[in-house]
Order: structure tokens, then sequence, then C-alpha cells
């Protein structure tokens, strides 16, 4: 099948599905580059120019997602593939952010340096939603990777909120629709009773 052919659904699935594999690859990629570098050189800017790439492409993704989450909240399948793929890009993020974390080292709350993976993906989630328990600690060369995590979790659960509240107002639409149709179905059902009755009388 040509894919001119295809449907809007059907597009927007294969472009779903395509950015999922797309925004994996690249950033499991990155990491892999992160092993190789943690072991090979000691050539850090590598590493944050990886993260970097990675970062802007899922929040260009979670943009492009979250601003056709109207069009598609009238499809449950296209709806339901969206918010498989926001889960799946912040779900990356914050690993990939964990992995950096590892690379570099935080501190424990003993104060001293930790590279166990469960802490750095710990501090990643407490700092992309910006709870902020103050346990673990950025280290020096990590600060501003680190705020600029925070400034990431504003932006992505911005724009998740805003795909919720338009994929909810969207569907109080249909409802209400489905409703006032229901109610002028009723409507003409008894005017056509009416006009009949008024048939036989005269």
């Amino acid at each position: 099948m040509d894919f001119l052919e295809l449907t809007a659904q059907q597009k927007y699935k294969l472009r779903g599905l395509l950015m999922m594999a797309i925004t994996a690859t690249l950033q499991w990629s990155n990491f892999g580059l992160f092993y190789l570098l943690n072991y090979l050189t000691p050539y850090k800017p590598a590493l944050t120019l990886g993260l970097t790439v990675s970062i802007l492409f899922s929040l260009y993704a979670l943009f492009q997602t979250a601003s056709k989450a109207e069009a598609l909240s009238k499809y449950k399948y296209d709806t339901n593939q969206a918010i498989m793929l926001s889960c799946l890009i912040i779900f990356n993020m914050l690993l990939i952010y964990a992995f950096y974390y590892s690379f570099y080292s935080i501190k424990a709350p003993d104060g001293l340096p930790t590279q166990d993976f469960k802490d750095c993906l710990y501090f990643s989630i407490v700092t992309f939603t910006t709870l902020g328990y103050g346990d673990f600690l950025p280290s020096p060369e990590v600060r501003l990777v680190a705020a600029t995590q925070s400034v990431v979790g504003y932006l992505c659960l911005g724009m998740i909120t805003s795909m919720f509240f338009l994929i909810v107002r969207r569907g109080q639409q249909q409802f209400e629709q489905s409703i006032e149709k229901q109610i002028n179905e009723q409507k003409a059902i008894k005017q056509s009773k009416t006009k009949k009755k008024r048939g036989k009388n005269k």
C-alpha cells in the first residue's frame, strides 16, 4: 500500500511508531557512547553534547505530540498512542539524565560521591518533578545540568497537562454534542407523533 493512500489515522500511527523508534534509538545510542567514553577517554564534553541532542529531540517530539492532542482526541486509539509516546519520551529522558549523573557522580546523604545508578535515577526523578527533597545533591560537575533538568521538567509537565486538558475538553464537547443530538432526536420523534395524532383526529 502506498503511503499517500493511507488515511490520516494510519499515517499518524506510522509517524508515532517511527518517532518512538527514533527517540529510543537516539537516546540509547547516546547511552552506548557514554559507556564507551567512560572507559576509553575522559573527553566529557562529548557526553554533554550527546545529552543536549537527546533532550532537545525529546522536547520536540513531546511538543509535536501535545500540539496534536486535541485533533487526535476524537480517535481513541490515537489518543492512547499519544499518551504512550509521551510516557516513553519522559521515561527515556529520566534514564538519560540518570546515566549522565552516574557518569559524573552525585552527593549521597552522607556527603560522599556516588555513581550508583539507582540513586542517580532517584535523583533524576526528584529533579525532573522539582520535588527537591535534599537528600541527594548535585556534584559541582552536574549542577548546571540538574538546573536545566528542572526547567525541562516544568516544560514537559506543562505540555502534558495541556495535552490532557485538550483531550478532556474534546471529550466533553463530544459528550455534549451526543446529548444534544439525542435530545433533538427525541423532540423530532415527539413532533412526528403529534403530527400523526392530529392527522388521525382530522
